[in-house]
């Protein structure tokens, strides 16, 4: 979380997009209780700019 909240931070500063490192994380594998799988994503935060020039959002992405 520390690392979501700093890229966050980043991009309300900066108003430009900000792309974190990858991470991993295991997901249940369906029918083995107790079994995981390795999955592995890339994350990253986008500003969404409103007409006004101020940011109105951030879009949060990630690829798998």
């Amino acid at each position: 979380m520390r690392n979501v909240k700093r890229s966050l931070q980043r991009v309300m500063g900066s108003k430009q997009p900000d792309a974190m490192a990858m991470h991993t994380y295991g997901i249940a594998v369906s029918g083995r209780p107790g079994a995981f799988q390795e999955k592995w994503w890339s994350p990253g935060n986008t500003p969404v700019i409103g007409e006004d020039g101020e940011m109105q959002w951030i879009s949060i992405t990630s690829r798998a």
